[in-house]
């Protein structure tokens, strides 16, 4: 962990608070440490129409299914392109959105199975 937090600072001199990216990183470390609420807070704070931040915190969070919903807008909207920019990412899923699919396709693209994302969150504890 510790080198891990290295890496943390690292990009927060790279990165200026407000930053596209600038609540990923400190979201992860904060899962690797086990600090889940401050993950949620985060997430809780995004715009609306921060999609990207939006999927990554949910996904970090183990809400996989309200990811997979929030990306729906981009599908309903025929917003195939901005879908395949999560293709970038192992632990996506493009099942759930045909116009996707229907591109990778035809562009004949392989893809390997969604994996889990290693540093995701503890789970929620269940309440009493």
């Amino acid at each position: 962990m510790d080198e891990a937090r290295t890496v943390l600072e690292r990009l927060r001199t790279l990165t200026e608070a407000g930053d596209e990216w600038s609540t990923i990183p400190p979201a992860r470390q904060a899962c690797a440490e086990g600090r889940r609420e401050e993950v949620e807070k985060a997430q809780e704070t995004l715009d609306p129409a921060d999609y990207s931040q939006r999927w990554h915190l949910l996904m970090l969070l183990g809400r996989d299914d309200e990811a997979t919903d929030l990306l729906q807008a981009l599908e309903k909207a025929g917003n195939t392109f901005a879908l395949g920019g999560f293709t970038a990412y192992r632990h996506f899923d493009p099942t759930p959105f045909p116009s996707l699919m229907r591109a990778l396709e035809r562009e004949k693209v392989q893809r390997a199975p969604p994996i889990p994302l290693p540093f995701a969150c503890p789970p929620a504890k269940a309440a009493p």
